[in-house]
């Protein structure tokens, strides 16, 4: 079972990278050129991506690092932080409740307590 859970986490790895790297490099180049960049610069940027890649790949020897600081960073701020904000900003437009903000305001507190605990603690798990 353990052997069939790595080889789906691999799967998972190596389908899902793609997607990332495409919307990471599209990102990087609008944040540089206001719009797409040159074939060559997007080469560029995506070789940068992927050298990162594999430089964290070779240094961590153990995928429960990388997955810790990745749930730390990403899943508190998915749970939490941008559906406050959501709430927050559909509310303001809308009824502008007095509970409902306060609501969304305590939500971003937790998610970003959250986050700081979760990246605290991997940090202290590599120690």
């Amino acid at each position: 079972m353990t052997t069939i859970s790595q080889c789906a986490l691999a799967l998972t790895a190596c389908l899902t990278y793609p997607i990332a790297q495409f919307s990471l490099r599209v990102s990087l180049c609008k944040l540089v050129w206001k719009s797409r960049g040159s074939p060559s610069a997007e080469r560029f940027i995506s070789g940068i991506i992927l050298a990162i890649a594999i430089l964290v790949a070779m240094c961590v020897e153990d995928l429960d690092t990388v997955l810790s600081f990745v749930g730390a960073l990403f899943g508190a701020p998915i749970m939490f932080i941008i559906p406050g904000l959501f709430m927050y900003f559909h509310n303001k437009r809308t009824r502008n409740l007095r509970w409902v903000t306060v609501t969304s305001i305590i939500t971003m507190l937790a998610g970003l307590f959250f986050c700081i605990v979760g990246f605290v603690c991997s940090i202290l798990e590599c120690l």
